[in-house]
């Protein structure tokens, strides 16, 4: 176990100091912004603050922002760099690790198998990408984990005490991002057992405990859910947008491409396969835990379907629950095949070795710099003094509403797709805007908009710098 984080430190050390880049930079900078926020203007984790002002004084609360809190910290004791979320994002990631290593232990398996299972977790190419990026979904992957292994100690010791673990880790995950409550699916089974065994006292107990676990969970998404309006997450597949052909497409492009290449491993692929083939033969030696983690398999299914018109083939860390499920069956193939008598036996010995190299040939390259991000990378600093810090400024083009403003590090609003109408850019200047970011020549040579820009302050090539004015106009609202 002490390779898994030396080596791992050693082929992540290149990213530790890089501003934060790449896929799904969105969530990441939407994310870091909050965590900056903590540190530099209020703790109040109630209240977590982007940098649009588009939300009122900025605050915006999505799921409970216990990560950001916790990462603000680690923020202010670095000084204020990005490197203190990228170390904290990968000492969550070494503990949930250890939570694998864990696990298989809980389920049966010895030191140096569970050692290995952890091995080929730590090498998931997807894992070794975020494990240094700033989202909460690592710490419900953490959490996840963790629940799952205390599960399966609680069913292999007959423990309440465990039980009661998994209680408490999945209404924390579920606290942090509420599909994780389906994690409680996977209790059913140990409830359903003590009730068998005549413990109705214990039953309603520990049913007790987890319905007070979730009611910190059920009081912030009751208040914070009205406020997302019609966000595409609540409707899921109810609001349209993926026909039956493409719901199918994005099933096989997930199972053909992400599972195997991104989420297991290559090099892993062969256990997968081993494990599933186990699962579908030897169902006559299921345990009770077996049957617990095929109620958490068909719940995030339900889930994905759900979600699936969002998620598609792009948001793949919303699919961090199936991880640990499927390094569920990785283990069980990888124990099966170091059985083996056969070449298969050192053939899978060479794919453990291949597996850091593997994740590092897949997932380094998605540390790139590049869309929104590329308009102002070579010019960052020069387009920060070229305004005051404490400036509401408009950015764009930006359809994040947060990559430009997190990097820029300045407080305000966004446009994207080169437009800007009139009535926004006049609701944006009467609500304090002085300064405007601009990578588009078509929102800054409109005729409704030239009145509004002063002066050019700076012009980097592919962003420009203006001060604006507001012209004698009546100021309407473009809120709805």
């Amino acid at each position: 176990m002490v390779s898994i984080p030396l080596l791992s430190t050693i082929l992540h050390w290149n990213v530790f100091d890089k501003e934060l880049q790449g896929v799904h930079l969105w969530r990441q900078a939407q994310t870091q912004t909050v965590i900056r926020n903590f540190a530099e203007i209020d703790r109040n984790i109630l209240d977590p603050r982007v940098n649009n002002l588009i939300y009122e004084d900025g605050i915006k609360r999505m799921e409970f922002p216990v990560m950001q809190w916790i990462y603000s910290w680690f923020y202010d004791w670095s000084g204020g760099e990005v490197s203190a979320s990228r170390w904290a994002s990968f000492i969550f990631g070494l503990i949930t690790v250890w939570a694998v290593f864990f696990l298989f232990r809980g389920l049966g398996f010895g030191k140096m198998m569970a050692a290995l299972v952890a091995w080929c977790f730590n090498w998931s190419p997807l894992f070794y990408y975020y494990t240094l990026n700033p989202l909460p979904d690592n710490m419900c992957l953490m959490l996840t984990v963790m629940s799952m292994a205390m599960l399966a100690h609680a069913h292999r010791r007959s423990c309440n005490g465990y039980f009661i673990g998994f209680i408490l880790l999945m209404a924390v995950a579920s606290l942090i991002k509420i599909p994780y409550i389906l994690l409680a699916a996977g209790g059913i089974p140990f409830m359903l057992d003590k009730l068998k065994r005549g413990h109705i006292k214990t039953a309603f107990s520990l049913f007790t405990i987890g319905l007070l676990a979730l009611l910190p969970c059920v009081a912030w998404y009751s208040w914070v859910i009205p406020t997302w309006g019609d966000a595409g997450i609540i409707n899921g597949i109810v609001a349209g947008g993926s026909g039956i052909m493409d719901t199918l497409s994005i099933v096989w492009q997930t199972t053909i491409s992400l599972i195997p290449e991104l989420f297991v491993n290559y090099g892993s692929v062969l256990f997968l396969l081993f494990g599933v083939y186990l699962f579908l033969t030897e169902r006559k030696k299921y345990l009770p835990i077996h049957h617990a983690y095929l109620w958490v398999l068909v719940a995030f299914l339900a889930y994905y379907f759900y979600e699936i018109n969002m998620i598609t083939t792009v948001h793949d860390y919303y699919l961090f629950p199936f991880l640990p499920l499927l390094f569920l069956a990785v283990g069980y193939g990888l124990r099966s095949a170091l059985k083996s008598k056969t070449f298969i036996r050192v053939l899978s010995i060479l794919l453990l070795l291949i597996l850091p190299l593997t994740a590092f040939l897949r997932a380094d390259s998605r540390w790139r710099i590049e869309g929104t991000q590329a308009l102002v990378n070579d010019d960052l600093e020069a387009l920060k003094l070229a305004t005051p810090e404490n400036a509401i400024c408009i950015v764009g083009n930006d359809l994040s509403g947060h990559i430009l403003l997190y990097l820029l590090d300045r407080r305000g609003m966004s446009f994207s797709d080169d437009s800007l109408p009139e009535l926004q850019m006049e609701w944006m200047v009467a609500n304090g805007s002085e300064f405007m970011y601009s990578s588009s020549l078509k929102v800054e040579n409109d005729p409704a908009i030239r009145p509004y820009l002063k002066e050019l302050i700076l012009d980097a090539g592919t962003m420009r710098v203006y001060k604006l004015i507001e012209p004698h106009k009546n100021s309407g609202s473009w809120v709805e």
